[in-house]
C-alpha cells in the first residue's frame, strides 16, 4: 500500500479566475482554469544545488527538510512537471557516498512515487543509481560514516520470536521514513525487514493515528500495528499477529469508514481478536 500524505491546502489546487463583467473584457475559459504554478520548497532547490556542487551530506540534509515540508504525492502532475524528486536525489547522494543500502531503499521509494521518468536530467541520475547498485565496488565510499543502513546483525538471524529488533538507522531519519519503508518492504514481500522498519517507526513515534502530523499542516495515516499483523501472518507467526492485532484495535488504527475495514474485520475474526 503506497505511502500517502494529505496534500497541503494551498499550491495543489487549480486557481479558478473569476470572469469579468460589465464593460470589462471577459476572461477566456482557458484562463479561468489556469492552475497556479507549483514550486518546490526552498530547501529542495538548495538540495539540488548541493548535488550539483557534489556536497552530498549537505544535500541529504536539505532533502530531509524538503520531505518534511512537502511530502511527494504519487501521480501528482504538478510535482512531476516541476521535477520534484526528493527520493531520487536522496538515493543519488547516498550512492555517491557509497552507502548502497540507503541508496537502494530511497531509489525504490522514488520508483514507487514516480514523476522523474520523462525528465532527462533525472533519468541520468536514475541510470547512475542503477549502475551503482549493480556494481557497488565501483562507487567511491565515504569511510567517515557507517555504511550500514536498515541492517541489524543480530536481527539477521531469524529467531521467529515476536520481539523483532528495530532496524538500525545511523542517519537519524524521522519516523515516517521508517514507516514508509516498512510498507514498501511489506509490499515487496520482505516481511521480516518490514517488521524491523515498522518497529523503528514505533520507537520514534509510539502512538498510531489516522491523521498523524509529519510537519506543520501535513498529515499521514499511521497504522504500523496493522502492517505488522499482516507481516506476521505472512511469516506464519499467528501468535505474534494476535498481539499486534490487539494493539491495532486498541489504537483504532482502522476505523469503520476506512476502505480497509471489511477485510480487517475478517482478519480479526480469524485471529479471535474482538473489536
Amino acid at each position: 500500500m503506497p505511502f500517502r500524505c494529505q496534500p497541503p491546502r494551498y499550491g495543489a489546487f487549480l486557481a479558478l479566475l473569476v470572469g469579468l463583467v460589465g464593460l470589462r473584457p471577459v476572461a477566456r475559459a482557458d484562463d479561468q482554469l489556469a492552475p497556479k504554478r507549483w514550486t518546490a520548497p526552498p530547501a529542495y532547490q538548495q538540495a539540488v544545488q548541493a548535488v550539483q556542487d557534489q556536497r552530498w551530506q549537505e544535500a541529504i540534509g536539505y532533502l530531509e527538510e524538503s520531505l518534511l515540508q512537502v511530502p511527494p504525492r504519487r501521480g501528482d502532475p504538478q510535482q512531476a512537471a516541476a521535477g520534484y524528486a526528493p527520493y531520487l536525489y536522496m538515493a543519488y547522494a547516498y550512492a555517491r557516498l557509497g552507502r548502497m543500502e540507503a541508496a537502494e531503499a530511497f531509489y525504490r521509494l522514488a520508483q514507487r512515487f514516480g514523476g522523474f521518468e520523462r525528465q532527462p536530467e533525472l533519468q541520468a541520475y536514475a541510470m547512475f543509481i542503477e549502475r551503482a547498485l549493480k556494481r557497488p565496488s565501483e562507487t567511491q565510499e565515504d569511510k567517515s560514516a557507517p555504511s550500514v543502513f536498515y541492517k541489524d546483525q543480530e536481527a539477521a538471524e531469524e529467531s521467529g520470536g515476536c520481539e523483532v529488533p528495530p532496524a538500525r538507522d545511523p542517519y537519524n531519519l524521522p519516523w515516517y521514513f521508517h514507516y514508509a519503508l516498512g510498507k514498501e518492504l511489506f509490499e515487496r514481500g520482505q516481511y521480516r525487514e518490514a517488521l524491523r522498519s515498522l518497529r523503528r517507526a514505533l520507537l520514534l513515534n509510539p502512538r498510531p493515528e489516522t491523521q498523524a502530523r509529519t510537519y506543520g499542516m501535513w498529515h499521514t495515516e499511521y497504522r504500523p500495528y496493522y502492517y505488522m499483523t499482516q507481516a506476521f501472518l505472512k511469516l506464519g507467526q499467528r501468535d505474534c499477529a494476535v498481539q499486534t492485532a490487539r494493539e491495532s484495535v486498541r489504537f483504532r488504527e482502522i476505523v469503520p469508514t476506512d476502505s480497509l475495514y471489511p477485510g480487517w474485520q475478517q482478519v480479526l475474526k480469524s485471529l479471535g481478536v474482538e473489536q
